[in-house]
């Protein structure tokens, strides 16, 4: 994860997995916390995130703006595995990247009251797990037509952050797989590795 101007900060997609991935440990948790140990060694600044439960409707494209965000409620976890993680939203950037996608022609908007969901704050607990508070983050959303070429230009206009030693990730949407899960002894159990055979490749 370079911070040299002349090597960008790499992006990230990562599947969130279910809401139990925060209550129980996983090999991907551990490797999140890697790739937050090495965002917090290199000195990483901010996060640009787009999560998977956040679409907006019509042309539009979201930033979230709100000063105080909350985390909505995290289903068959405790809250005391992630309310005292303090969440730490990043508006002078989220105006940064309103300009920077309005400049390009994108329909974007400021969403002052958005709160955090699982999708994001998941990974952020799991990438700083001894931090109370976390790195500073930019939530946008995504469009809800899922028009690839539409992302991969969002994509494209937010690349220079990479240069500011900003770190972009995507969590779930095209990586949750979630065809592949057996729900029942997950549901039953609330367990999160109780599937009794592994998924279909």
């Amino acid at each position: 994860m370079a911070v040299s101007q002349k090597h960008p900060t790499p992006v990230f997609f990562v599947s969130h997995g279910s809401t139990m991935m925060l209550g129980e440990e996983s090999e991907p948790a551990a490797i999140w916390k890697e790739m937050g140990d090495e965002a917090t060694r290199r000195g990483v600044k901010s996060i640009v995130m787009m999560g998977a439960h956040w679409e907006a409707l019509g042309d539009e494209i979201q930033v979230a703006m709100n000063p105080n965000p909350q985390q909505t409620p995290v289903a068959y976890v405790a809250p005391k595995r992630y309310k005292n993680f303090v969440l730490s939203p990043d508006l002078v950037l989220g105006s940064k990247v309103l300009s920077m996608l309005q400049s390009a022609g994108f329909e974007a908007k400021a969403n002052p009251v958005l709160d955090f969901i699982h999708d994001t704050f998941l990974i952020l607990i799991r990438m700083f797990p001894h931090m109370q508070t976390c790195i500073p983050v930019t939530v946008i959303s995504a469009n809800a037509r899922f028009d690839p070429h539409y992302h991969a230009k969002v994509g494209s206009v937010l690349r220079p952050l990479r240069y500011e030693n900003i770190l972009i990730i995507g969590s779930g949407g095209a990586v949750h797989n979630l065809y592949r899960n057996h729900w029942a002894q997950m549901v039953i159990h609330r367990d999160n590795f109780a599937q009794p055979v592994p998924p279909a490749p």
